[in-house]
């Protein structure tokens, strides 16, 4: 997850990006202009972080779609979009140690471990790990890679519904980026920190301290909530507006400062400007033909979906 690994696998996450988006308009052209919508949250946002994280991990690719499923399957929180016996199946899928999801990665680091765990994918070198001279438990392994699939795929599907969003919302700023395309990277930060895909995190004091004023004792839970402190007043000008040139642009979408810094941030970074710099030609073309559907999380600010289609006069 470092820059330099990072750089080294952006060409694979480049040529996802331009599979998957081609793909997309590959689909929105056999719909036709004015036609009926797709969803951009199951026919493209989805697709690059999972093949992406999914590829990372070792996951073999026929077994993508059925390992998405079950995630999908947990985390999916709007009832109407499942039926009731998923509904009620949905919090053992992953967050259970009999669940079906849980069993599925324990066979898959089985299967791993087998095969002797020397490849130079994530779970080989969480397989060859060691801490204090012992491998780490099953269940850690398990964990480890819920919580891979968990940072990797959901904050940068969101980020994509979101962006895609905004830029449709703001065609000024559209006009600007497909006008100069080097404000990709600065748009990226601006879709981050006006998106803030991740909700809040909470930690728990160690020592009394104050803060702006108010005290904060030893053992008291502080949250920190994104979509807050990145529209902080003292810190950014203007706030509220989006602005794909924003400079300075201290967001905080990858959380504070420290250990507990997103060990993504420079994956989730890779793929967005990936990801935008292949639909910058075809963004001018879409048009939302529905709304924009959030989940019901008070964790993660996601998207279950946003209908969009060619616009009849693209």
């Amino acid at each position: 997850f470092t820059p330099r690994a990072m750089r080294a696998f952006a060409p694979k996450i480049a040529a996802l990006a331009s599979d998957h988006v081609g793909r997309f308009a590959r689909r929105l052209k056999e719909v036709g202009d004015g036609g009926a919508p797709l969803d951009l949250v199951q026919e493209l946002a989805v697709k690059v972080p999972t093949a992406a994280i999914f590829q990372m991990l070792g996951v073999p690719p026929d077994q993508h779609d059925e390992l998405f499923t079950l995630w999908e399957d947990t985390v999916r929180s709007s009832p109407e979009e499942r039926n009731r016996e998923v509904e009620e199946d949905a919090a053992s899928v992953f967050f259970h140690p009999q669940g079906k999801g849980q069993r599925y990665l324990a066979k898959m680091i089985d299967e791993t471990r087998e095969r002797g765990a020397t490849g130079d994918d994530l779970l080989s070198a969480l397989l060859s790990a060691r801490v204090d001279g012992e491998p780490l438990p099953q269940q850690a392994l398990v964990s480890y890679v819920m919580l891979l699939i968990a940072a990797g795929l959901d904050t940068t599907r969101h980020a994509t519904t979101g962006g895609v969003s905004l830029l449709l919302e703001h065609p000024d700023q559209l006009a600007r980026l497909i006008a100069d395309p080097s404000l990709i990277e600065s748009a990226v930060e601006e879709i981050l920190r006006y998106t803030s895909p991740v909700i809040h995190f909470m930690r728990t004091a160690v020592a009394d301290f104050e803060l702006e004023g108010q005290t904060i004792r030893e053992g008291d839970s502080v949250a920190l909530w994104y979509p807050s402190a990145n529209r902080d007043e003292a810190v950014f000008d203007r706030p509220y507006e989006f602005d794909i040139a924003r400079d300075p642009n201290p967001h905080l979408a990858f959380g504070g400062y420290g250990p507990h810094f997103c060990i993504g941030a420079h994956l989730a970074r890779t793929q967005l400007r990936a990801i935008f710099r292949e639909l910058l030609p075809l963004l001018p073309k879409l048009e939302v033909a529905g709304d924009l559907v959030r989940m019901r999380n008070l964790h993660v600010g996601g998207y279950t979906a946003l209908p969009v289609r060619r616009g009849e006069a693209a």
